[in-house]
């Protein structure tokens, strides 16, 4: 632990005894005025013991938990790691076991839940124009208040950002978020400080709960490298935020090998690299974790092309002059690194070796990954375990948006991406998929749904949405206890719907990867498609317009050719797995698809463009996979490679 550190080590060991002598001669001062202080000497001598007890244990049990060896930390940092992680452990297991008996009493929980908002919020403008006062059940509000978009509350909104208090919700917004988008358009919704301490106890608390049952090592005093970065944020005139949400970092700060002051960095490239840096140097990282798989896959491409900078640094401990820091920051920074020449070494060696399994053999300790690795992020997911993390467990705990969240993973180690819904969250429906075409069908609620149907999931969240339709389509898959298990399908705005079709994005992706199959080892980097009616509107080709069609842009690894019969084989297999687009095409309502390959490097530099244009965070960031603004596919046709496309 270092010289520094042995101090430190010596009050913890003997803070005990100092603490039993005080409580000693406290006892004995008293015992010179029995008859006035004899309650007090009996409660000061078993607050003394109680404190004996239990510094004891926690002095045994750190040092049961630390790793032997570590010098990248003092022991005041490893210290408040240990009283973060048992804050998480208890919290974990407290919510961990109401959560369970929620799913039990589901619908008695549920109940309490929308009408205990409705109840609280009656007085607010909203609540007023509704009428909540008079709503006393659940078939009362889901009789007389009506399923709703984003529409809805537009004019609501307005007057929030006007600064007009108690419109939605008598509590304050925080915050007012703006949507990642990648349905087409980014959405403004209001956020409550209550949310986030809902996401950190029946989110990642459980989750870590999970996680230790699980992976033993996890509870000892390894470092969890986190892709976290600092969402651009801008206050409006009535002092309200607006930008997007902060992830829960703040709860485990002390948990993370990049340091706490690191985090005010608004630049999203050099907070990357000081997250490479510092996780680099500990070869004891025990959990990596980022918001989505694409924004690990980013990282990764960020240790390929930097590692020779990231590896000179640990052996200088210093900081590439190139990144930009503050000034004082650089020092901080500075001052918390060390030349560690045989991890530079050790590092060499392993990056020269190449970068396939790379991660398992720089953490050798390595537990898993946390991140969001389904639906648009199942691409990067897939390239990931194929290349820098072979072998290592990818976990996707939480189903969320910014509308709130909405379930967990209770099996790290399988395969499927199933979620428990979280009853205490938000108040749930669903509606048949078959009637989602309808603005008013009637809903289903959490304990009415049936094991393998289909539904369009509605929420009543914390912030003042009620029965509010975001998009998300969900399959139910089983039940834990009386609560549906779901999987997520796709998101309604990232359909392709030339004809009333209305191919899903889970339907193509499959297609997609069952066709580059027999494609020789040639593997897909990531993908977007357009619809011709909008591909219209900036190409001026008269061929467009004779019958409606897909347009799909590819990258792939290397910059590698494709033959365009190889490529026609994605239209082929959408066919073959997707009768309603196959019965469009063979009555010719439908034209072939068109398929384009795009320059190597074009969606990373889409990534940078959307995060440019429309102001997206990295923690957030979603590649758009159906194209909806003009500028997105004129970038795209931009990028095409002349060499191949089909035409």
């Amino acid at each position: 632990m270092g010289a520094q550190a042995a101090p430190l080590v010596m009050i913890v060991i003997f803070l005990p005894f100092v603490v039993a002598f005080s409580v000693y001669a406290i006892y004995h001062e008293v015992m010179e005025h029995p008859k006035a202080l004899s309650v007090t000497k009996s409660a000061l001598a078993g607050i003394g013991c109680l404190i004996l007890v239990i510094l004891s244990f926690a002095g045994v049990d750190y040092f049961r938990r630390r790793i032997s060896g570590v010098t990248q930390y003092t022991f005041g940092h490893m210290a408040s790691h240990y009283i973060c992680l048992i804050r998480l452990q208890f919290t974990g297991r407290r919510m961990r076991n109401k959560l369970e008996s929620d799913t039990i009493e589901l619908r008695e929980v549920q109940s309490r839940l929308i009408l205990q908002r409705l109840r609280r919020n009656q007085s607010t403008i909203y609540g007023r124009d509704y009428n909540f006062k008079i709503m006393k059940t659940v078939e009362d509000f889901t009789k007389q208040h009506p399923l709703t978009r984003y529409s809805h509350y537009q004019s609501y909104l307005e007057q929030i950002v006007e600064g007009q208090e108690n419109v939605l919700n008598v509590d304050s917004t925080v915050l007012l978020a703006i949507t990642s988008g990648a349905s087409g358009h980014s959405n403004m919704l209001p956020v409550l400080s209550h949310e986030r301490t809902l996401h950190y106890r029946f989110g990642y608390a459980i989750v870590w709960r999970i996680l230790h049952d699980n992976f033993s090592e996890l509870k000892r005093l390894r470092k969890i490298l986190r892709f976290a970065y600092v969402p651009r944020t801008k206050t409006i005139a009535c002092g309200i935020p607006v930008g997007q949400q902060q992830p829960n970092v703040e709860y485990t700060l002390q948990m993370l090998s990049t340091p706490t002051k690191a985090f005010k960095i608004t630049d999203d490239y050099s907070l990357l690299y000081i997250h490479l840096l510092f996780g680099l140097r500990d070869p004891n990282i025990g959990l990596i974790e980022s918001g989505f798989a694409s924004v690990l896959y980013t990282a990764m491409r960020a240790l390929r092309n930097h590692w020779h900078d990231l590896v000179h640094d640990i052996e200088t401990g210093t900081i590439n002059c190139d990144i930009k820091l503050d000034t004082n920051l650089r020092k901080h920074l500075e001052s918390l690194l060390f030349p560690d020449l045989n991890r530079a070494s050790f590092l060499r060696e392993e990056f020269d070796r190449g970068f396939d399994g790379i991660v398992s053999r720089i953490w050798p300790d390595l537990q898993c990954v946390l991140t969001v690795d389904s639906g648009s992020n199942d691409i990067y997911g897939r390239i990931l375990k194929q290349h820098e993390f072979q072998g290592i467990i990818f976990y996707s705990a939480l189903y969320s948006a910014t509308e709130g969240l909405l379930g967990i993973n209770l099996d790290p180690l399988s395969h499927n991406r199933h979620y428990l819904l979280i009853p205490r969250t938000v108040f749930y429906e669903f509606i048949p998929l078959e009637q989602s075409d309808e603005e008013q069908p009637s809903t289903l609620l959490l304990d009415e749904v049936e094991d393998g149907k289909d539904y369009e999931l509605v929420v009543s969240n914390q912030s003042g949405l009620y029965r509010y339709r975001f998009g998300d389509v969900v399959r139910v898959v089983g039940f834990h206890n009386h609560c549906p298990l779901i999987e997520f399908l796709y998101r309604q705005g990232q359909f392709l719907n030339v004809r009333g079709e209305k191919t899903s994005e889970k339907a193509f992706y499959s297609a997609l990867i069952h066709s580059a199959r027999n494609w020789h080892g040639i593997k897909i980097i990531d993908y977007c498609c357009v619809e011709s009616a909008v591909l219209e509107q900036v190409s001026n080709k008269s061929d467009l317009i004779d019958l409606p069609y897909y347009t799909v842009f590819l990258e792939l690894e290397n910059g590698h050719l494709i033959c365009a019969s190889q490529l026609d084989e994605i239209d082929k297999t959408l066919c073959k797995e997707f009768f309603v687009y196959e019965t469009f095409r063979k009555k010719n309502n439908i034209a072939p698809m068109k398929v384009f390959i795009v320059k190597p490097g074009t969606f990373s530099e889409f990534r940078q463009f959307l995060r440019d244009t429309a102001d997206i965070s990295l923690n957030l960031y979603k590649t758009p996979r159906v194209l909806r603004r003009i500028d997105t596919v004129q970038f795209m046709l931009d990028h095409v490679d002349i060499r191949m496309h089909s035409l």
